[in-house]
């Protein structure tokens, strides 16, 4: 609940950033209102008053509702005044304090209401430029994001959390158009935050946690490439195929977090305890375009810290540096596209405690464990993976219940409502006639379970493999380092089930792991000749010597497998 409370909090502060210019204070309003508006917002004012080369506006209101009435967000201005400064700018302040009121469906379907506000201290934002292409440079030496009280079927409870940016600047350039565009950038010397939540586990009424931290060096900028005439909180797929462009980089600096918790654990004890984490730096890029979506992010040295009353010793770790980046494709496509996905750690250790409960001894060599994933490939495409009917589709294939397949291929709506299961898709198996004798609506009704499953077992899948590249896969842990590599393609008509490529593997230290494990009396002796009589089938010495094993894998048209050269499948 606190993690989904806390994201839903931050998602309202990024929608609600102004990004507004005009020459004069009606036309600044103005474009503020058609920008929301493009964002899916409403906009209302309570009352507008025009005296000279001032506008004041009271009680505007900004509403945006998610899809299928899942939620929502409310803000309101109680006052904005627009003033021209007599050089063709103009100047914008709003009222220091503001209510915002956010609402969302919990994991148990029912209405949840939060409401806060947002405190902005000695701000303003200047605007100039011409209605086509304008610039706005805003600041305020403090801005507060508050959450105050939470309000479930279960009653009103306060939760006080908050976000405090020190020192926060910005920048926006705005150029119009049939598509919008936004260069953006932002600012802030820190970001504080706390918080407590108490009283939402319905199963334990005393559990509480409580949390503070700090953010040093936050910066952002980007560019916001968006459609005029498309909602694209209804219809993110139509949006992109309208010209949506998103791409944007976020960093921090040092930042930590220590937290609290108490509760009831196992037999109705009571349990508590601390967390504290702290980071060196963070860099993040995002982008979503119909090239596909895009998330690369590094994060420097950390370290976490955990103790609690019902665990015999703290838990600690360390990571010495992480990187990811994922590229997909998000567009149906009959040809082949490419993919990405990427993952490294380096300087991974845990604390003496964890070690010592199966290797008091030392048995096992406790350097830093590292990681690297760095995969590529090519694949098609069989759906838009952000149309609302597609994601919709696949939503109800996970479940297991009856949904009409995604639309893979043009297929009409069925013109009348089928009492047991939509129509299937173009490509999906039908049921034959001739064996499907039975007719009545009862008959019906009584497989309609089967059927739904059936359904939602042909919905396509929507990455088809035709292409596998394994740039790199490397484990280096407790003294042992695998390596592997290679690449597979999947045969016109085939599947990745059987593919047809080579693979190459390198490891070092295995045979040295499997005695360590022998001392520890986690394999027995017994066991030892099995695992290593494994190894000789899939791997063999490594021409210079020592503990390395290396191995080739060929895999051959019709599923054929071979392993240094012997067929094992």
């Amino acid at each position: 609940m606190f993690l989904r409370t806390t994201s839903s909090a931050l998602a309202v502060i990024a929608l609600t950033a102004p990004a507004f210019a005009e020459v004069t204070p009606a036309q600044v309003w103005q474009n503020w209102v058609d920008y929301y508006k493009a964002n899916g917002y409403t906009v209302t004012e309570g009352s507008r008053e025009e005296a000279g080369e001032t506008l004041t506006l009271k009680n505007v209101v900004m509403a945006a509702s998610a899809p299928d009435n899942e939620g929502g967000v409310e803000f309101t201005m109680p006052e904005v005044t627009l003033t021209g400064t007599g050089d063709g700018k103009v100047r914008t302040v709003v009222a220091e304090t503001s209510p915002l009121k956010l609402t969302f469906k919990n994991e148990e379907d029912e209405p949840v209401t939060l409401d806060g506000n947002v405190t902005l201290k000695d701000a303003e934002i200047v605007s100039s430029g011409a209605p086509e292409d304008m610039t706005h440079e805003s600041r305020a030496t403090q801005m507060v994001f508050a959450l105050n009280t939470i309000t479930t079927p279960d009653g009103q409870k306060p939760m006080p959390i908050s976000v405090t940016m020190v020192n926060a600047t910005s920048s926006q350039r705005v150029v119009d158009g049939p598509v919008q565009t936004v260069d953006a950038r932002m600012g802030a010397d820190r970001a504080d935050f706390t918080g407590t939540v108490e009283g939402m586990d319905k199963e334990d009424p005393t559990a509480k946690a409580s949390f503070t931290g700090s953010i040093d060096a936050l910066a952002g900028e980007g560019r916001f490439m968006m459609p005029k005439g498309v909602d694209v909180t209804k219809d993110l797929n139509a949006a992109l195929k309208a010209g949506m462009d998103m791409s944007a980089s976020f960093s921090i600096g040092a930042g930590k977090v220590e937290g609290q918790f108490s509760g009831k654990g196992e037999e109705d004890k009571d349990v508590s305890g601390q967390m504290a984490t702290d980071v060196k730096g963070v860099e993040l890029t995002v982008g979503m375009s119909t090239a596909g979506l895009k998330y690369q992010g590094s994060a420097d040295a950390s370290n976490v810290s955990l103790t609690s009353s019902d665990l015999p010793f703290p838990i600690n770790y360390a990571v010495g540096g992480s990187t990811v980046d994922v590229q997909i494709p998000v567009m149906k496509s009959d040809a082949p596209v490419p993919f990405k996905i990427a993952y490294s750690l380096t300087g991974l250790t845990v604390g003496d405690e964890l070690w010592n409960l199966f290797d008091q001894g030392k048995v096992l060599p406790r350097e830093p464990a590292s990681l690297d994933v760095d995969v590529t490939g090519l694949a098609r495409i069989a759906m838009d993976l952000f149309d609302p009917a597609n994601v919709k589709a696949m939503e109800d294939a996970a479940e297991g219940t009856d949904a009409a397949a995604p639309d893979a291929t043009a297929t009409e709506p069925s013109a009348t409502d089928a009492p047991a299961t939509d129509a299937p898709a173009a490509d999906a198996p039908t049921t034959d006639a001739a064996t499907d004798t039975t007719t009545s609506a009862d008959a019906g009704a009584a497989d309609g379970a089967p059927e739904a499953a059936d359904d939602a077992a042909d919905t396509p899948e929507p990455f088809v493999l035709t292409e596998l590249n394994v740039n790199k896969l490397a484990l280096d842990a407790i003294g042992t380092k695998v390596d592997v590599t290679g690449a597979l393609t999947v045969p016109e008509g085939g599947s990745i089930d059987a593919p047809v490529g080579t693979m190459h593997a390198r490891l070092e230290g295995v045979n040295a792991l499997i005695d360590n494990l022998v001392k520890l009396g986690i394999l027995s002796q017994d066991e030892v000749s099995g695992y290593r009589m494994m190894l000789a089938m899939f791997a063999k010495p490594a021409p210079e010597g020592g503990d390395a094993l290396v191995g080739e894998y060929e895999f051959k048209e019709g599923g054929q497998v071979f392993a240094n050269g012997q067929q094992v499948k």
